[in-house]
């Protein structure tokens, strides 16, 4: 007699809390975390602080941030969240023991962006970094420096000597 049987509200009521749980991890609030933006234009070569940003909530892990104490290497829109790859210590773009030649470097070129610079008589590839972009107008190929490691060095001295070399720049 399935009738005279006590309805089952104790795993109705199991069942429902279960649900409600799913349903608040699913849809409840992501952890936030601070992170800092900038509150107003910052130029290549500012001190990042508290008069130039501002610390917003982001999603846990969605953004890095650079390090305390940075300085801007490339200029920095109002409002863009600050990243690793725009803030540092600008004596440290080059690392330390590689060698810097000076040749064309492409408009739109910041001190900091990875290069990779490719030798046109062996076709031989050096990954550098731009280590000064000359050039003050973005649509003109200026005399900038790049920076590369000892082992390409002097194979790039010689390209940039005999103008047979292209410099890449990175997107990012």
């Amino acid at each position: 007699m399935l009738w005279l049987q006590p309805r089952p509200l104790a795993r109705w009521a199991a069942a429902a809390v279960i649900a409600a749980i799913a349903l608040w991890v699913e849809l409840g609030p992501e952890p936030v975390t601070q992170h800092p933006f900038a509150v107003v234009d910052i130029p290549r070569g500012e001190v990042l602080s508290a008069a130039n940003t501002e610390l917003r909530p982001v999603p846990v892990g969605l953004l890095d941030s650079p390090g305390p104490g940075a300085v801007a290497i490339r200029d920095i829109a109002a409002g863009a969240p600050l990243l690793p790859g725009d803030a540092g210590d600008p004596g440290r773009l080059i690392p330390r023991g590689w060698w810097v030649v000076s040749t064309e470097v492409p408009p739109g070129a910041a001190r900091g962006d990875p290069v990779r610079i490719v030798l046109l008589d062996g076709g031989r590839v050096v990954d550098g970094v731009v280590a000064s972009a000359e050039s003050g107008d973005p649509f003109d190929t200026g005399i900038g420096a790049v920076a590369v490691p000892p082992d390409g060095a002097h194979e790039v001295a010689r390209g940039a000597a005999e103008d047979r070399l292209v410099v890449l720049v990175g997107t990012g």
